[in-house]
């Protein structure tokens, strides 16, 4: 079935949020994405930070941070 996320923040919270997401130092995520395609968004982090990461390490970096076993 499909999966529901709890909500853990109020729209009042997350409207502060938006209206700063054009800066340049702001990236905001969503979960949601991290649940579905998670070495890609863990990538998208990595290159906002400017954090290279050895093409061998990705393997093992997604293991470790999965949400689901």
């Amino acid at each position: 079935g499909k999966r529901r996320l709890p909500l853990l923040v109020t729209p009042g919270f997350i409207q502060s949020r938006w209206d700063y997401r054009h800066l340049p130092n702001i990236y905001l995520v969503y979960f949601k994405n991290f649940l579905n395609e998670l070495e890609g968004e863990m990538r998208k982090v990595a290159g906002f930070f400017g954090i290279k990461v050895d093409e061998a390490q990705w393997p093992s970096l997604v293991e470790q941070v999965t949400f689901i076993r």
